[in-house]
């Protein structure tokens, strides 16, 4: 009895010190065909990040080629430290999809202080279109 005790006591310690941030990202509707990476938002993190999820309902122009993107980037005082690509390329017909990130740079770099940017890529060549909607983002952190 007294080591389920500990178990539950550890555990419901660990779960006291997880803390989470939750954001609502900007609609996305943009056919500028640019070849390179937009700015889509940006925020601070105030601790070390322990899990990050994403969830968000998407689509291309419907037609030709697929290029549509999302990714999200570590920064530290204007460098890059880390970047994460953030589920594949955009389908023809509008997807909900989720993503959590729970090791690697993104994670193990990740401090007090520190800032995640996200971006999205419509594509080059004209016609193409990304609609991204219903974009929410949990960042979640430890005291570690």
């Amino acid at each position: 009895m007294r080591r389920y005790l500990w178990i539950f006591s550890a555990t419901l310690s660990w779960a006291s010190f997880m803390n989470v941030v939750r954001k609502k990202l900007p609609l996305v509707d943009d056919a500028t065909n640019t070849a390179q990476w937009d700015e889509w938002y940006e925020m601070d993190i105030v601790a070390p990040i322990a899990k990050l999820r994403i969830k968000w309902t998407w689509n291309d122009q419907g037609w030709g080629n697929k290029q549509g993107a999302i990714r999200v980037l570590l920064m530290r005082d204007g460098q890059v430290l880390a970047t994460q690509a953030i589920g594949g390329i955009a389908e023809h017909e509008s997807t909900d999809n989720s993503e959590t990130i729970q090791e690697g740079d993104l994670i193990d770099n990740s401090t007090c202080g520190d800032t995640l940017k996200f971006q999205y890529f419509i594509g080059g060549g004209g016609g193409h279109t990304l609609y991204i909607e219903n974009a929410k983002v949990s960042v979640y952190s430890t005291s570690r």
